[in-house]
Formats: structure tokens, C-alpha cells, sequence
């Protein structure tokens, strides 16, 4: 089964402020409200046409392709530099995953200035910008593969293809991690339909 997820995570969310209102600060409001799904639904797959919105522990979570990319340059994008203005003391995280190309990316933006943007996938890092976050460092070989497993790849492949494939492991399980570490007690892809409620946003 395959996943595909992009979203945007946003930290000190006012929780009094009405989703409409949001996405009318982002200049999203051409999104109107549709539907409502769950959070494990909403993250599975991703849609340029439709904007999954909810929030939890003053985290605002926003699922959208084109929101989560606008993230992932070196230079700052016109819809990154709004969401910095409507958002500036927050930290603005963009998770992006594939698991069928092991493709993942991930940026950190605190207080108005991008820290960190990793891309990369089993075939290698394509983007390293920014320095290593503390999770980053913290993640050891030994944490994404088994030395039996390592060995029996090793076995298998050219060692210059096993490092390949670690990092993107590695890469994968930062992800993961981030997601996690931003919304404690969650847990991706395995969240009981009643924690976090998603409304759906379509372009209209």
C-alpha cells in the first residue's frame, strides 16, 4: 500500500480563529468548505484541487500539494512569505513523503528564517540546505536497519548503493519524526478517526 503525503505543520495556532478566516490571511479563500475526513485519511494522499484543514494542540495542519512545495526553495516563494507575515513567531514545517520512490523532503522554518531543507531519496540527497537539526543527529544507522539486515544487504549490493538506501531511509524516518515531535501522542497513518477532525477546502 502506498502512501503520499504533503503537508504543512504550523505551531501557535489561535485556536479561536475560524478556518475561513486562515485561508482568507494565506489568499487560499478560493477554497471553499466541501467536506470533513480524518487526519489519517487526509494525509494518505494529496490533491492540487482540495486543502485538508484541522488543527491539534495549537498545531494548524494543512494538507495540500502545492502548499507544502512552495516551501521547498532556497529562495523564499510569494506563498512562503505569507504564511511567514500571518505566522511570524510560529515554526512552519513542510513534510513531504512518497513511498513507492522513497522520496521525501522536509523544511523548518523558525521565526521568519528557513533552518533547514533536506531532499532526497533512496537514489541519493539532492538538496542539504541549512544546518542539521537536533533529531537529525540523533538518528543513528543502528536506528533505521538492523546489523543482520545491513549485513545481508551488504551481501547484495555495492556498498555505495546500501549507504544510498540508508540515507534515504534516514530521510524518511526524519519525516516521520518531525510529524511526530510537532503533534505528541500521533502517530502517521495510525490515528483513530475521532482525534483530529479534517475539513475539507475545495478550489472552486
Amino acid at each position: 500500500m502506498s502512501h503520499n503525503l504533503a503537508l504543512v505543520l504550523i505551531t501557535n495556532f489561535d485556536e479561536t480563529d475560524s478556518y475561513e478566516s486562515v485561508l482568507q490571511k494565506l489568499n487560499l479563500d478560493t477554497y471553499k468548505r466541501t467536506g470533513q475526513t480524518t487526519l489519517s485519511a487526509a494525509t494518505y494522499d494529496f490533491f492540487d484541487n482540495i486543502l485538508w484543514i484541522g488543527h491539534y494542540n495549537r498545531v494548524l495542519i494543512l494538507v495540500n500539494g502545492p502548499l507544502a512545495f512552495a516551501l521547498q526553495n532556497t529562495e523564499a516563494s510569494v506563498t512562503e512569505k505569507t504564511l511567514i507575515n500571518v505566522f511570524p513567531h510560529s515554526d512552519i514545517v513542510s513534510l513531504n513523503y512518497g513511498s513507492t520512490s522513497t522520496a521525501y523532503n522536509y523544511v523548518v522554518i523558525q521565526n521568519g528564517k528557513k533552518i533547514r531543507w533536506k531532499r532526497g531519496s533512496q537514489d541519493g540527497t539532492t538538496v542539504d540546505y541549512g544546518e542539521e537539526l537536533d533529531i537529525e543527529k540523533e538518528i543513528t544507522d543502528e536506528d533505521i536497519i538492523t546489523p543482520e539486515d545491513l549485513e545481508d544487504l551488504l551481501n547484495e549490493e555495492p556498498e555505495e548503493d546500501v549507504k544510498l538506501r540508508i540515507e534515504g531511509m534516514r530521510g524518511v524516518r526524519i519525516v516521520h519524526t518531525l510529524f511526530e515531535n510537532y503533534l505528541p501522542g500521533l502517530e502517521l497513518w495510525n490515528i483513530s478517526s475521532d482525534v483530529v477532525p479534517m475539513i475539507e477546502f475545495t478550489k472552486k
